[in-house]
């Protein structure tokens, strides 16, 4: 959780795209009465120095929030990952509301900081939990050998 928190919120979200990408925010538009014109979300823009609109990273933390459901015992974490989702968007839409963010950002940093999040869980999954059956046999017997030794 905290390799995936720092590498899609702190490296890629917050250091690569928002500080170099010079996207203005909505309210900063001139279509919502700023000074600067719209630019697409894949285009580099030169009208933000710092802390740019592209991509939000108020919408990638709450969308990290996804990676606690990790942490619940398998029978709860469709439940808890629905929290957890409605809670990540309720934050992320906030940002659209209020005029620091449009819908793209929102989206594009939530796809980013679960891509992370998912390429992270397999390369660090732990040994013996992969589908091969012949691996979680070889885990069962080793445990059920462990309960049963003296003084266990």
């Amino acid at each position: 959780m905290l390799a995936s928190a720092l590498i899609a919120n702190g490296l890629v979200v917050n250091l690569m795209l928002k500080e170099h990408w010079g996207r203005a925010r909505p309210h900063q538009t001139l279509d919502f009465g700023g000074e600067h014109a719209f630019t697409p979300a894949w285009a580099m823009s030169d009208a933000c120095a710092s802390n740019c609109s592209f991509v939000s990273g108020e919408a990638s933390s709450a969308f990290w929030l996804l990676t606690a459901a990790c942490l619940v015992p398998p029978l709860y974490r469709v439940p808890v990952g629905v929290v957890l989702a409605v809670l990540a968007g309720t934050i992320a839409f906030n940002r659209v509301a209020v005029g620091g963010h449009y819908l793209s950002d929102i989206v594009l940093s939530a796809l980013i900081t679960l891509t992370v999040a998912a390429a992270l869980r397999v390369l660090f999954r732990p040994a013996g939990s992969g589908r091969d059956p012949a691996i979680r046999r070889l885990v069962a017997r080793l445990r059920s050998d462990f309960s049963a030794a003296p003084g266990a």
